[in-house]
């Protein structure tokens, strides 16, 4: 059974803001983005939650699956962002520190609610996990998707940032605070697992 991350608050309220004052924020580099933060500028994270939230839900509904927990989860992460504004320190850009809290929240909610995923360990030379997942058909798309959804939290969320987000192996290890090593272990055998569950077990063997 799920827990709710917190039963007694109510989802957060940011105000919106009107196209000019999304253009003014548009040009503030990151520094003065933070200063504003550290001197209690509410527009400045209502700017943060309209330019990051959709895309922050989306990702962190690819790996627990619930839309209103993913919701939640990054409401929370505004939440705890405005509340240490005179505290936050950030060394990397903002998105990839909201990216990174997003995925941190996402494995800590699976761990939280006793998710279990069974590690699947193949061993594949590094010029053999080349899969090329052509999306032809619906059909094709979804259980491409449902095998995803089967490798394991970390290694998925990996695979995602990689695959969907386009992003290189070094970002996603700054992202995550992670080796390259690791990530490219986490690729390695996310590829090798769908190569067996869409080819087959010969596959193994290609």
């Amino acid at each position: 059974m799920k827990k709710p991350i917190n039963s007694n608050s109510k989802k957060t309220t940011m105000t919106s803001l009107n196209s000019q004052e999304v253009y003014s924020y548009l040009s503030i580099d990151q520094k003065e983005m933070l200063h504003l933060l550290k001197i209690g500028d509410s527009k400045a994270i209502d700017y943060l939650f309209s330019e990051y939230y959709e895309m922050l839900c989306n990702r962190v509904y690819q790996i627990i699956k619930d839309r209103e927990y993913a919701e939640d989860i990054v409401q929370d992460i505004f939440m705890n962002i405005w509340k240490k504004r005179e505290q936050l320190e950030i060394k990397i850009s903002i998105k990839a520190y909201l990216m990174r809290s997003a995925m941190n929240r996402s494995l800590n909610f699976i761990r939280d609610n006793k998710v279990r995923f069974q590690e699947i360990e193949i061993d594949v030379e590094d010029n053999t996990t080349s899969i090329q997942l052509t999306l032809e058909k619906n059909d094709f798309e979804r259980k491409i998707q449902a095998y995803i959804d089967m490798l394991p939290p970390k290694c998925k969320t990996v695979f995602i940032l990689n695959r969907f987000d386009q992003m290189k192996y070094k970002e996603i290890a700054e992202m995550l605070d992670i080796s390259v090593k690791t990530v490219e272990n986490h690729i390695a055998k996310a590829l090798a697992f769908l190569r067996v569950k869409v080819y087959g077990e010969s596959a193994i063997a290609c």
